[in-house]
């Protein structure tokens, strides 16, 4: 039978990212080391995650080296979409 025991549990784990931040409309850049240390994809779905519980799709992208952004970063903008269902089925091409 399990038995009761008195134990004290360490800090949950809270979000790195400020997400009311980063989702806040705005456009942001998130740089690797800087701002993240796993790979920018997994940013990405976070951020993908996070801006869907929130009722807002996202824009994103981890760039290459190019427009004059360094490699591995990601860039960030939540948007608010017109109609709910746009929400539910993130991959229509209304």
């Amino acid at each position: 039978m399990p038995e009761r025991v008195d134990h004290q549990f360490g800090r949950t784990k809270r979000s790195t990212y400020n997400w009311d931040v980063l989702l806040d409309g705005d456009t942001w850049r998130l740089l690797p080391s800087r701002d993240f240390e796993c790979k920018p994809e997994s940013v990405v779905v976070s951020a993908r995650r996070e801006a869907k519980k929130r009722g807002f799709r996202l824009r994103a992208e981890v760039m290459a080296g190019d427009n004059g952004h360094p490699e591995g970063a990601v860039i960030l903008q939540a948007w608010l979409p017109l109609d709910q269902d746009s929400v539910d089925n993130p991959d229509s091409t209304d």
